[in-house]
C-alpha cells in the first residue's frame, strides 16, 4: 500500500506531460484509485473590481472528480492585483478652504484600512511623478490627509503607498494639488452661462426686453455718475492741497537781500 502513492504520482506525471506515448494501459487498481481522485479547480473567475490597487474578484470553484464531472461548486470573494500604480489625480482649490485625499478607495476600505501600512510624500511646488523631487511627509500613517485650510505652500504633488503587513506594494497614487489666491480669481464659468441664458430669456421677437435694456442703461448711467463724483471730489482735493503749499510756500519768503518786500498771496504783514 506504501508503493501505490508514488507509482499514481508517476502514472499522472505519464499522461499528462508524455503525450507521444499513446496508449498507456493501467492496472485496475491504479484505475480506480485514479478515479477515486477530486480536486478543487476554479471554472470561472470575474474581472478584477480595481484597475489599480487591491481589488476583489468572484471565483466559482467546483469538485472535479474522476470523470471530469463539476460537482459541489460554490463562489468565494478573491483578492486580485492589476496593478499598484494608480497614476495622478489633479485638484484646483481656492486657499482658505478644505481638501481631503483619500488614498484607500472604497474597495480597499471595505478590506479592513487598519490591515495595510500607509507611507506620505511630498513634492512642493510642483506637479510630477519624478520620485526624485519626492520627499517624506511628516504627518500620520494613515488613509486620508485633511488640508483644512488650504495654504498656497501646500501646493505641489503627495505621493502615497499602500503595503500589507509584508510591505509588499498594493498601491501608489499621486495627488497634484493646485492652490489659487483667494479673491483673486473666480472662475465661475457656470454661474456665468446661467446668466447668459436669462439674458438670452429676456429677449422677444426681433429685440430686447424693454425692461432689460431700461435696467441696463440705468446702471450704465449710475456708473457713470460714480466715475464723474470721484473725479471731481480727487480733483477738489489735489486743488486744495496745492493752494496751501503754495501759502506755506510765499509765507516762508520774507523780504529779499535787497530789501525789497515781496508780496505775499495769503497774509498782509504790516
Amino acid at each position: 500500500p506504501s508503493l501505490r502513492l508514488p507509482w499514481l504520482t508517476v502514472a499522472t506525471w505519464c499522461l499528462l506531460c508524455c503525450p507521444g506515448l499513446g496508449a498507456v494501459t493501467l492496472p485496475p487498481v491504479l484505475e480506480q484509485e485514479l478515479q477515486a481522485v477530486t480536486a478543487q479547480v476554479v471554472v470561472r473567475s470575474s474581472p478584477c473590481s480595481a484597475t489599480c490597487g487591491l481589488g476583489l474578484r468572484t471565483e466559482e470553484l467546483c469538485l472535479l472528480g474522476g470523470g471530469g464531472a463539476h460537482e459541489s461548486c460554490e463562489e468565494r470573494k478573491a483578492e486580485c492585483l492589476v496593478s499598484w500604480d494608480c497614476g495622478l489625480s489633479t485638484f484646483t482649490v481656492t486657499a482658505g478652504d478644505a481638501q481631503e485625499l483619500d488614498c484607500l478607495g472604497e474597495v480597499m476600505e471595505t478590506m479592513g484600512r487598519f490591515r495595510f501600512v500607509f507611507s506620505w510624500r511630498y513634492a512642493r511646488g510642483v506637479v510630477t511623478t519624478d520620485d526624485s523631487f519626492f520627499r517624506r511627509y511628516a504627518v500620520p500613517p494613515l488613509d486620508r490627509l485633511v488640508l483644512d485650510p488650504v495654504r498656497e505652500a501646500d501646493a505641489g504633488t503627495y505621493r502615497c503607498d499602500v503595503k500589507d503587513s509584508r510591505y509588499r506594494m498594493l498601491k501608489r497614487v499621486f495627488f497634484g494639488v493646485k492652490v489659487l489666491p483667494a479673491k483673486v480669481v473666480h472662475l465661475q464659468y457656470t454661474g456665468a452661462l446661467s446668466q447668459w441664458d436669462a439674458l438670452k430669456d429676456n429677449q422677444t421677437g426681433d429685440g430686447f426686453n424693454s425692461t432689460s435694456i431700461a435696467t441696463s442703461d440705468s446702471l450704465a448711467f449710475s456708473q457713470v455718475e460714480k466715475i464723474i463724483l470721484y473725479s471731481l471730489c480727487i480733483s477738489s482735493g489735489m486743488a486744495a492741497t496745492m493752494f496751501l503749499l503754495l501759502c506755506f510756500v510765499f509765507q516762508g519768503v520774507g523780504y529779499s537781500r535787497d530789501g525789497l518786500r515781496t508780496a505775499h498771496l495769503c497774509y498782509n504783514h504790516p
